[in-house]
């Protein structure tokens, strides 16, 4: 009988024994989705001293430990050897020939060979058949709908999807795009029913050199600093890291965007050289009509690039390691896009003549389609690429920050492989993104060597700002969490410097391998949730640093990640407003079908009520913002934000696992995006609380704010603080339905190819009626 596939969240990890690995201390613990078997091992085994011979003692450990393991199709894969002399061995996993993305199992193997950790991530609910009953060519139809440029049938690939519980074939769609345009589309489509499954934009933002050592506002003088890794030769090019800059030269390529289109674009041309005493010295230039193709950008460039390489690989104790999975990475400076990119202008998208427009942010683009190496190996997709804008006050190459928490995304990328979203019974959450960046601001810190993040790039979004983040934060969950990743980054980030900082500074390197060690031995699940990772994390700190294991306990605790960030918040006579995020009011996202490919997307919060005895009616009142076709880069022809207010009596609304959408709930009721409106409820007998939650019909990402309730008759309740349970799905009563970036309450989306968007679809439907 196969065992089923371990939803996130639900599976117990167990701590086994066995006769190949010898006596072991154990511990037991619940979450995250995978069975985890680790112990400290009394065994001397024979030293390992080649990849070849770890790869072949972690594929034995496999067997030993996970009994289905050799019915299995496996292929060793990365192989990140320690300083202490620990190696971690990943296997991907193939079915019929078919690879399998969303989860590997993973061996930690100690220098004399034995077991320290095994992380069963293996899919066991395999679709009977790899044979697609969808062909590539009608996948591409569904596909292009929320595409910014075209796709088709060669830009399939086939794969076994394992994500939010299920395992589905599916076809998976990459298509190219010029590396100096800021979008990197991935579509999925189920290869036997056609449904969309999900759609995501996988760019993530925030000898020598003179330089500065962090940024020109915090560290503001100029010095001639050692490079982490030195250039081969005469430009700044390296075994890892490339560097080059985004000069004019009026080029126009082909893109197309549904329909072909010329596209002005610049070239990445390396314009910095050493000098006769193989330094590369450049005067910074961050104002006027020079600041656009600066060099000195492209050496700083080059400088901070190689420093977080050289962090990484000291924590990883090999100072040979290959830490991110490109080799060379490549990494451009001064990005500026086309002047039409945002406004949707086509004549100035394709005119050379028009100067290039600032672009305000900087991204990680990953390799591979963020599918992993089985993936790459079979598929040969492209590799990935960090970009920093030049904006219109500040150029993001001089900030160390940005470039760390850049680096950190491809490190993350090679390592936990955490997607945008994940389900639980509360609804959706952005945890898995938010972890990406909450992740990239600590590692960031960590090498900085202070909590506040991109002092000098922040001035370029906001002049009156002093950081884009700061993990000095009190940030917590429910209280903070509003469904944007950069928003839900900083209550997870901020228990991670915690814990950090309350540890004597002489361990807080040790802290940081501990943490390192944890995501290089992850099997890579893109929808692990907060607690999920926490609980690694302190699994990881268990064996390898003790006594910090109940600091970092501790500080997810207090922050609400652990036992589990819940998402209920209480209302008593105030309406649940989502934070602000800076200077912006992002409103809660309500995340949209695409996301999830589910008849009905789930919702980021639940608000609840107490009901006094008595009460006769309940009034739930909300702001929803208007509904938006084409703000989305990836938005397509796909329908636009269209709530739902669900509400259930007494418990929490409560969303079942997987794609399906149901939802165990008392009512739902459409309502109008762009419209504050009031839903008034008859109240039933014996009711003590109500919880509502907007949830969303569209494909398209929408927001909402100011949830109130108000209950009408009764008595008057005092209130407590709310302590969820998890919720009880039923199905006797109630309602059983199938079912990136927030929106700016105040502003609508912050960015990128929306105006293409608008203008491409008009063009399509005058053809379409022509």
């Amino acid at each position: 009988m196969r065992r089923p596939f371990l939803a996130p969240g639900l599976a117990l990890f167990l701590f086994a024994t066995s006769s190949f690995a010898g006596p072991r201390e154990t511990l037991v613990f619940s979450g995250g989705g995978s069975r985890f078997v680790a112990g400290k091992n009394a065994a001397t085994l024979a030293p390992l001293t080649t990849n070849v011979e770890r790869s072949a003692a972690a594929r034995a450990h496999l067997d030993a430990f996970v009994a289905d393991a050799h019915n299995l199709t496996l292929r060793a894969g990365a192989v990140d050897v320690f300083g202490d002399g620990e190696s971690v061995v990943h296997f991907g996993q193939l079915h019929l020939g078919v690879p399998v993305v969303g989860s590997d199992a993973v061996v930690r193997v100690a220098k004399d060979g034995s077991a320290r950790v095994v992380i069963d991530g293996l899919v066991r609910n395999l679709p009977s058949s790899t044979v697609p009953l969808v062909t590539a060519d009608r996948a591409s139809d569904v596909a292009a709908r929320y595409s910014p440029v075209k796709v088709g049938a060669s830009d399939a690939r086939l794969v076994v999807l394992a994500l939010h519980g299920e395992a589905r074939l599916a076809w998976v769609f990459v298509p190219a795009v010029p590396m100096s345009l800021p979008v990197r589309p991935r579509i999925m489509v189920d290869a036997r029913t056609g449904e969309l499954l999900e759609v995501r934009d996988l760019v993530q933002y925030a000898a020598q050199a003179q330089t500065y050592e962090a940024n020109p506002k915090k560290t503001p003088t100029l010095a001639l600093r050692d490079f982490g890794i030195a250039p081969t030769g005469t430009t700044l090019d390296n075994p890892f890291v490339r560097t080059i800059n985004c000069v004019d030269k009026k080029s126009v390529k082909d893109v197309n965007f549904g329909i072909p289109l010329k596209v002005h674009v610049c070239d990445a041309v390396q314009t910095a050289t050493a000098n006769t005493d193989g330094n590369f010295v450049y005067t910074p230039v961050d104002t006027g009509t020079e600041a656009a193709e600066d060099t000195f950008s492209e050496v700083s460039m080059y400088y901070h690039v190689n420093r977080a390489y050289a962090f990484f690989r000291d924590l990883q104790g090999d100072a040979e390691a290959q830490v991110v999975t490109d080799k060379p990475l490549p990494a451009m400076a001064n990005l500026r896009v086309p002047s039409g990119f945002n406004s949707g202008d086509l004549t100035k998208l394709s005119d050379p003549n028009t100067p290039l427009a600032p672009f305000s942010n900087a991204f990680f683009s990953p390799a591979q389609g963020g599918m992993g190496g089985v993936f790459a190996d079979i598929f040969n997709i492209p590799g990935g690429a960090m970009l920093f804008g030049q904006g219109p006050r500040r150029d993001y190459a001089y900030d160390g920050d940005v470039v760390y928490h850049e680096f950190t995304h491809a490190v993350v990328d090679r390592t936990l492989k955490l997607g945008g979203w994940a389900l639980d019974e509360f609804g959706a959450t952005a945890a898995p993104g938010g972890m990406n960046e909450g992740l990239a601001d600590y590692f960031s810190s960590a090498l900085a060597g202070d909590p506040d993040v991109g002092e000098y790039a922040s001035e370029d979004i906001d002049q009156n700002s002093s950081v884009i983040r700061t993990l000095a934060n009190k940030d917590t969950c429910p209280a903070t969490v509003v469904g944007e990743v950069h928003a839900d980054s900083t209550l997870f980030s901020g228990a991670l410097w915690e814990a950090r900082d309350k540890l004597p500074a002489a361990d807080r390197k040790s802290f940081d391998v501990a943490l390192y060690k944890a995501m290089r031995t992850s099997p890579g699940k893109p929808d692990l949730t907060y607690d999920a990772l926490a609980k690694m994390f302190i699994a990881q700190l268990k064996t390898d640093m003790p006594a910090a294991a109940p600091v970092l306990e501790a500080a997810m605790t207090g922050r609400g990640v652990l036992p589990k960030c819940t998402r209920v918040l209480e209302v008593t006579d105030k309406s649940a407003n989502a934070p602000k995020y800076g200077s912006r009011s992002p409103g809660f996202t309500a995340p949209g079908k695409q996301n999830f490919g589910s008849p009905i997307a789930a919702g980021i919060v639940q608000v609840t009520k107490k009901v006094p005895a008595g009460a006769t009616k309940v009034k739930v009142t909300a702001t929803l913002a208007a509904a938006q076709t084409s703000t989305n880069p990836l938005g397509g022809n796909g329908k636009p934000f269209t709530p739902a207010l669900l509400l259930r009596w007494n418990e929490p609304i409560a969303w079942a696992l997987g794609r399906t959408g149901k939802v165990t709930t008392d009512d739902q009721r459409d309502v109008a995006a762009g419209t504050t409106f009031t839903e008034e409820f008859d109240v039933p007998e014996g009711t003590t609380a109500v919880f509502v939650q907007i949830a969303n019909k569209g494909d398209t990402d929408g927001a909402y704010d100011t949830v109130s309730i108000e209950t009408v008759g009764g008595e008057t309740v005092t209130p407590t603080p709310v302590t969820p349970t998890t919720p009880a799905a039923t199905t006797s009563t109630g309602c059983s339905c199938n079912s990136g970036s927030a929106r700016d309450m105040t502003g609508g989306f912050v960015p990128c190819a929306a105006g293409v968007g608008i203008a491409l679809l008009m063009m399509r439907r005058r053809r379409r009626s022509a």
